[in-house]
């Protein structure tokens, strides 16, 4: 298990908002987030992989030549 990032650690990583960062996993362009509890409003996280190979996905395409 390599570990989860909360919202406002992912938040704080990208500096976005909470409100893009759901706008961000209702068009599916971001990772979704792991439910820990059954509850609707319970806790909630990233897994670490998941977000820093989103990461260096976006850095690696943002660094191509242009064609």
């Amino acid at each position: 298990m390599d570990g989860f990032y909360t919202v406002k650690e992912v938040c704080y990583k990208l500096r976005i908002s909470r409100e893009t960062l759901r706008r961000w996993e209702r068009d599916h362009w971001f990772p979704s987030r792991v439910r820990f509890t059954r509850y609707a409003r319970g806790r909630v996280g990233f897994l670490k992989s998941d977000v820093d190979s989103w990461i260096e996905d976006r850095r690696t395409a943002s660094q191509r030549p242009a064609a």
